[in-house]
């Protein structure tokens, strides 16, 4: 099947090429696909944006974020030679509560699937309540939708800064994909529900310590990953239009398989060698495992928006690519599969970027 999958794409890639530089679709529901920063995108039928997103091969769909000028985009603040805020990274990650995570991403992979158009809507609508309930009626807190031009909207938790509106970004995409969409199975538990959950535990935590950031704290839980970064796009893009500062973004996206090696995939392409480098010591300051620095390619997942719009962004990884689930944009993503330990690594490593970065 993947062979003839790549022979298709070839093909279809053969056929359109020539189409890559129109700004506007040659047919009614053509898509413009990009697949290599150094490679122009080119108009492809939707069809071929179903294959894509269950092959291996990464692709940006680009149709409505043609146009961009990384140079609009603000200065954001330094990223800290070092981590020094221990005395409240290091209480925290004590509270981490393997059984709370498990029970949170039990709950996500209920959904048939949380594909885009289908049941990604009523899990969306499910995130939302959760993150509002666990923000427990804060003042500085606002949780919200960000509605897009498809079904299901992108999530967003604002723990409002003390000091400044300067961003500190966690991500994660809440869709799941398989064959069959939109209405076979896809729990997509790794892909990305360990990442979604991470980001309910690491928000819980937070919350539950009447944390105070001094920068502006955010959460994003993003529609439509696995169809082109279609959700991540739109907001980089809306933060960039309204001027919006951000010092540091990370991405939480398959973080739970370990049963080839034991340790945090720096990805090094597309992301920000600050942001990298202070990651690394985040790794040797808290977690129990190491770091390897490694590579995805391009538009793997939804850090490489932010890369696109000049926001720097970082994104560690469960493994090295080759290393990770072989269960991923199947129907056997199931929670079975995921290593409690290692998901709960990561929620360190996200705890702690989220503290230390949110801090002078």
């Amino acid at each position: 099947m993947k062979l003839l999958n790549f022979l298709f794409l070839n093909f279809t890639f053969s056929l359109v090429f020539s189409l890559s530089k129109l700004e506007q679709p040659p047919y009614e529901g053509y898509r413009l696909v990009k697949i290599d920063e150094r490679r122009p995108a080119f108009w492809v039928p939707f069809e071929v944006i179903e294959v894509l997103s269950r092959s291996e091969l990464n692709f940006m769909d680009v149709t409505d974020h043609q146009i961009v000028d990384a140079s609009l985009t603000p200065a954001s603040s330094a990223i800290p030679t070092a981590p020094v805020h221990q005395d409240i990274v290091e209480p925290l990650i004590q509270k981490i509560e393997k059984k709370y995570y498990k029970e949170k991403l039990i709950e996500l992979t209920s959904f048939i699937n949380r594909y885009y158009t289908s049941y990604g809507v009523e899990s969306a609508e499910w995130v939302f309540n959760l993150v509002t309930e666990i923000s427990n009626n804060r003042s500085d807190i606002t949780v919200s939708k960000f509605s897009h031009s498809w079904p299901q909207p992108s999530v967003i938790a604002r723990i409002q800064g003390t000091k400044t509106d300067e961003l500190v970004i966690l991500g994660a995409h809440q869709d799941s994909i398989a064959p069959g969409m939109p209405e076979e199975s896809a729990p997509g538990a790794d892909d990305d529900g360990s990442g979604t959950t991470a980001l309910f535990e690491i928000f819980r935590i937070l919350i539950e310590a009447d944390f105070k950031p001094e920068y502006t704290l955010e959460f994003q839980w993003y529609a439509a990953e696995e169809v082109g970064l279609l959700g991540s796009q739109a907001i980089a893009e809306y933060y960039q239009s309204q001027r919006k500062s951000v010092r540091a973004m990370m991405q939480l996206d398959m973080i739970g398989y370990n049963e080839v090696e034991s340790t945090v995939a720096i990805i090094t392409d597309f992301t920000s060698p600050q942001l990298n480098a202070f990651n690394r010591l985040l790794v040797e300051e808290y977690l129990e495992i190491g770091w390897t620095d490694t590579s995805c390619g391009y538009g793997c997942s939804d850090h490489a928006s932010w890369n696109k719009y000049g926001y720097p962004s970082s994104f560690p990884f469960e493994a090295q690519p080759g290393n990770t689930t072989p269960h991923g944009h199947s129907p056997n993503d199931i929670i079975d599969y995921i290593s409690l330990e290692h998901a709960k690594e990561f929620v360190k490593l996200g705890l702690s970027f989220a503290i230390e970065l949110s801090h002078e």
